[in-house]
Formats: structure tokens, sequence, C-alpha cells
């Protein structure tokens, strides 16, 4: 039921942003060092991904693939990956007749698809039972450069706070949630439909 609901919101904001539709693909990237409170270490922490986005001047959908490695020296170093779709609201500002700035927020949900974990890939289901799927909030801003009336590129820095609802508090799951927070760098090449 959670997953229609989801799939109804999505599809309903692309009807409702058709007022200026524009589409692309691009990718998304970030790294940063994290610290274990269990354990009072530090580690490493790296996302890479695709994406793909429609919307119009307000609202966005996109869908995409990311996958994230963690590396905690000596003891664990892991990936994981993840598919998602999201909804993004923002504010777009004419700086020229070329250039827009815009604030963003939005929500994200990612969904488990496989794991790695000492050179061995784990589907669904196979790598742990209890791997959770997230909603993910993220607040950012994302400029615009028209290329020409049709052509634009698309750079945005986002800022992802993974919600803790509804997962399990143990330190895998903590690993996992913390990982997936923290800042995301987004290029993009577009096109705009009408």
């Amino acid at each position: 039921m959670k997953k229609l609901v989801l799939v109804i919101v999505y599809f309903t904001a692309l009807v409702l942003s058709v007022n200026a539709l524009s589409i692309g693909v691009g990718g998304e990237f970030g790294s940063r060092s994290a610290h274990d409170y269990y354990d009072n270490n530090a580690y490493k922490v790296g996302r890479l991904g695709f994406y793909a986005f429609i919307g119009g001047h307000f609202l966005e959908t996109n869908l995409g693939f990311k996958s994230y490695t963690l590396d905690y020296d000596p003891v664990y170093e892991f990936s994981y990956n993840y598919f998602y779709f999201g909804l993004k609201l923002k504010l777009p500002l004419r700086i020229s007749e070329r250039i827009r700035i815009f604030p963003l927020a939005g929500v994200d949900y990612s969904f488990f698809t496989s794991g790695k974990m000492d050179g061995r890939t784990f589907p669904r289901g196979d790598f742990r039972d209890d791997t959770p799927d997230f909603f993910s909030f993220n607040l950012g801003f994302g400029t615009d450069i028209f290329l020409n009336k049709i052509f634009f590129l698309r750079g945005e820095f986002n800022y992802a706070f993974p919600s803790s609802f509804g997962v399990d508090r143990d330190m895998y799951n903590y690993f996992i949630r913390e990982s997936m927070r923290g800042p995301v760098f987004k290029l993009a090449i577009g096109l705009k439909v009408f």
C-alpha cells in the first residue's frame, strides 16, 4: 500500500508540473568522513550514481540508482546499492537570460537492491534481511545554465538527511543510515520540452 501511495504521488506531481516541461539525465557523487559512536572510530563514505529527471517550473520528479561504499578500516569494507525516486520543490530565480538559480527541498525513497561484502555480491534478501529502505529529506540549491533555448546544464548541491522512521537501531543499520547523510553533488544535462 505504501508503494502504491508513493507511485500515485509521483505521477500526480508529474501531471501538476507540466506548465514548463523539462527532462534530463545526470550523475551524482559525494564523499565524506564520518564517525562511529559505537567504537569511536572514523570511517569514509563514498557515493556514486546516475539519475533522470522530469518536471516543471516548481515541481520535479527524479529516479535513479546510487551506490554507497563504506570503508571502515580495518574491519569492514562493503558497498550497497539503491534504486530511488523522489519529488523536489524548487523556486527558480532568473539571474539573466541564460542563468537560473533555485533553492530546493525534496524527499527521496531509496529501495535497497544489492550489497557487496568481502568481494561477494548479494541480491536483496540474501545480503541481510533487515537492510532498510529509506526516506531521505534533501535541502540545497542549484543552477541551470542554458546553452541555447532548448538545452541546459544543471549543477546541484544537496544535503541529504535520512529518516530513521521504521529503522532498527542496531549497529549495521546505523552505518547504513549515517552513510546516506551528507553532501551530494549533481551534474546533468537537460532539455526544455516546452
